[in-house]
This record gives C-alpha cells, sequence and structure tokens, in this order.
C-alpha cells in the first residue's frame, strides 16, 4: 500500500471515529493543569513538571524586584502598580502563611506570566528600557533575561 493510500484510509477511518468519555469524573485518573486543580480535594496528586519547583513561577526575589519597582521604565507599560504590590507581598512571606487571598493571587501570577512569555517580544518602550512586553513581565516578578 502507498502512504497517500494509507493516509487517505486512515483519515477516512478516524474523522468518522467518536471516543466516548464513559463514567464518572471523580474517580479515575484526571489529568489537569495545575491551575485546574487548585479548588479540588484529591487523594493523590502526581506533579509531572514545575517551573523549577517554584510556585508562583517567579525567578526575581523581593529585594530585585523592590528594586525594579523603583526605576522609571517599570512605569512605561502600565499605570497599575498592583502586580508589583501584590508580587511583593507574596515575596515577603513563607508559604505557609499564605491565605486563601495570597493563593488566589499567586494564581493570578502564574497565568499571567505564563500567557506573556508566550506574547511577541516588540519594541523596547523607551530609550534604556526593555519591551513593554518585558516590562510587563518583570512587573509580575518575572524577569525574561535569566
Amino acid at each position: 500500500m502507498q502512504l497517500s493510500s494509507f493516509k487517505k484510509l486512515f483519515y477516512q477511518h478516524w474523522t468518522r471515529a467518536h471516543l466516548a468519555y464513559l463514567g464518572s469524573p471523580t474517580n479515575g485518573l484526571q489529568i489537569t493543569g495545575l491551575l485546574e486543580t487548585r479548588l479540588l480535594d484529591l487523594e493523590r496528586i502526581y506533579i509531572l513538571g514545575m517551573n523549577e519547583g517554584k510556585l508562583p513561577p517567579t525567578n526575581m526575589s523581593y529585594s530585585e524586584l523592590e528594586a525594579w519597582s523603583n526605576t522609571e521604565c517599570s512605569k512605561k507599560a502600565s499605570l497599575d502598580r498592583s502586580p508589583i504590590t501584590r508580587n511583593l507581598r507574596l515575596l515577603s512571606k513563607k508559604k505557609e502563611e499564605w491565605t486563601a487571598n495570597d493563593i488566589e493571587d499567586a494564581n493570578r501570577t502564574i497565568s499571567f506570566v505564563s500567557r506573556m512569555k508566550g506574547a511577541e517580544q516588540g519594541e523596547p518602550a523607551s530609550e534604556g528600557c526593555p519591551s513593554k512586553r518585558d516590562i510587563s513581565l518583570k512587573n509580575w516578578a518575572y524577569d525574561p533575561s535569566k
């Protein structure tokens, strides 16, 4: 059988095939992202990958973020300074001391950093400053140059 014939048969078969999702959604193996599991009560959880064991995926220390927040470049991407304030608060606490609001803020940081890392770099915001994407990421405690 030639490859083109095989492809044609394969596509004809699989375009008509349906996968049934039978069973209880509370039993068996559940494959989810880390954000989807935040309100679930699970007996066992297997984490297959994380950002070097850090939650949220920040790579700036409290002092680095604080120093960055005092620069003019940090103000070039947005007038909203709440991500910096929020992440400084998170970085100043031990994770064991986090409240439900802190966990919600950490999840917001995870989501934002994940989305923005895939965004287009763009041009520098101004002379001597990184792009608006990189400024936003740094305001959320993630330095893309590291």
